[in-house]
């Protein structure tokens, strides 16, 4: 998913050999972005307690802080997890997230857009908001 890769500055990390499929944010040449994201995950009600517990150190055996950046494993996938309220240019990540895969799948309906999505990104409701 290049084209939505590129948009929101993704890259695959090719230096952590025990992650080889883990996603990194590139946000934190953004330093404005890179705090948004910190400060939403210190305020969403979901995301909050392990996120503080994973950016403090505690191994948690499905969860990957790295970067100030928060990585899920689910389903054998490391993902990018998008925390409530996070923008990109006044509009939720969410939404340019949705609008994009919608776009890049060619108009691949409800299965197909969320199918690319949810492969690198995670959010609360995530496969109900595609």
């Amino acid at each position: 998913m290049q084209y939505v890769k590129d948009i929101i500055a993704l890259e695959e990390d090719e230096n952590d050999p025990m992650h080889p499929d883990l996603v990194i944010a590139n946000w934190p040449q953004d330093k404005d972005l890179t705090q948004q994201y910190v400060e939403c995950m210190e305020k969403d009600n979901l995301y909050k307690d392990i996120y503080t517990r994973a950016r403090d150190g505690e191994k948690i055996l499905t969860i990957q802080y790295k970067d100030k950046f928060w990585y899920i494993l689910k389903r054998a996938t490391w993902k990018l997890v998008i925390p409530t309220g996070l923008k990109i240019r006044s509009r939720l990540v969410q939404e340019h997230l949705l609008q994009l895969t919608h776009t890049y799948t060619g108009h691949g309906g409800l299965d197909r857009t969320s199918q690319e999505l949810t492969s690198k990104y995670y959010w609360q409701n995530s496969y109900s908001d595609s």
